[in-house]
């Protein structure tokens, strides 16, 4: 079993996401209660935004070992995923009483103080995830939605700066960035975002709403 989920483990780094989930499945048929199994399969299905089945099976992880860090986290992850960031606050919560030097589990804690309003809170997980080394660029994008909701702008304006320094290829965090100097009547500035962000991802519909709306106002004062 072990030898093939280090195999499964591999695939998934790779993002050989069906490989790895029948490597999985193979190391379950050989010990049906080897939880890192039904683990891997989790990180499978939350990589590919399959909520649902992402929680069953940390949910079997779990029914194996109800401490098991990863499973705790995976499942708050998926939670988060589907709009239920009391469930996701509940297991990280235990996952970091288990494990208080999880960055991972402190970054994902933090986008769910996010989304329950708790914005302190949210700057605070977010600050230890990323003292603890947190591999995740969006954290900075958390942390600094969070400094927006505080009116804190110039911090908001450092973190998704960083973002978006760290991954050329994170459309977010621009646009975010460029809503704040929206607000600070940057509106060049703000324009010079939007188009960034979507050059990042010509898909990326709330950026040409943004672009749209900024656009108007430039207009507006062009005019005035």
């Amino acid at each position: 079993s072990e030898a093939y989920i280090c195999k499964a483990s591999v695939e998934l780094a790779q993002k050989k996401y069906d490989d790895s989930l029948a490597d999985s499945k193979k190391a379950l048929e050989l010990d049906a209660k080897w939880a890192p199994a039904f683990v891997v399969q989790a990180k499978v299905y939350n990589q590919q935004s399959n909520s649902d089945k992402a929680i069953a099976a940390a949910t079997s992880a779990l029914a194996i070992d109800p401490d098991f860090v990863d499973g705790l986290v995976e499942r708050a992850y998926a939670y988060n995923d589907l709009n239920r960031p009391d469930e996701a606050q509940a297991d990280l919560n235990k996952a970091l009483k288990l494990a208080p030097d999880n960055a991972f589990a402190f970054q994902i804690r933090g986008y769910t103080d996010l989304q329950l309003n708790k914005f302190k809170d949210a700057v605070d997980d977010c600050t230890t995830a990323i003292n603890l080394g947190a591999p995740d660029v969006s954290v900075w994008n958390t942390r600094g939605e969070a400094h927006a909701a505080l009116r804190e702008n110039d911090l908001a304006i450092a973190d998704y700066t960083e973002a978006v320094s760290k991954d050329t290829t994170y459309e977010h965090a621009v646009r975010n960035r460029g809503l704040i100097y929206e607000l600070q009547g940057k509106l060049d500035r703000a324009l010079d975002d939007y188009n960034e962000a979507i050059r990042r991802n010509p898909e990326f519909r709330e950026a040409y709403e943004s672009r749209l709306k900024v656009c108007k106002l430039i207009e507006a004062d062009d005019k005035g």
